[in-house]
């Protein structure tokens, strides 16, 4: 559901609803190992739908995505989960696993990882992020 607020005019705010059909977006994930994960997604396409975004919650130094085994995105790690928009990947997405590969993040980078280098992977969403009209 969408939620806005019109400009102000003579009687003021208002604020409009509109409805949208959710989505679940199909998608698998596979660990392969503590530092690597593989995410096979068929993007569906809706007319609601305007984008997918895959989030990954993780904790580790940089991840790398690839596909066809070229490396096509990284993200250097800083407490936030990494999106990433999958409409730019649609085709090779049909057909291949988008793989990721997580460099462990040093002990010493942060005081109280006393077990030395840590790779964590917290969370595999898939976001559709919805488009609409608005009139009035």
């Amino acid at each position: 559901m969408f939620c806005y607020v019109e400009y102000p005019s003579a009687k003021g705010f208002k604020e409009q609803m509109k409805e949208v059909p959710s989505v679940q977006p199909e998608y698998t994930f596979r660990k392969v190992g503590s530092r690597r994960l593989a995410v096979r997604f068929s993007g569906k396409e809706y007319p609601q739908v305007n984008d997918y975004f895959l989030r990954l919650d993780y904790t580790g130094d940089v991840a790398m995505a690839f596909l066809k085994g070229e490396l096509v995105l990284d993200h250097f790690y800083y407490g936030a989960p990494w999106q990433i928009s999958l409409k730019r990947f649609q085709q090779e997405l049909t057909d291949e696993e988008l793989s990721f590969y997580i460099r462990p993040l040093p002990g010493e980078a942060v005081p109280d990882f006393s077990k030395g280098s840590v790779v964590r992977i917290d969370s595999v969403q898939v976001v559709p992020q919805y488009v609409t009209t608005l009139s009035w």
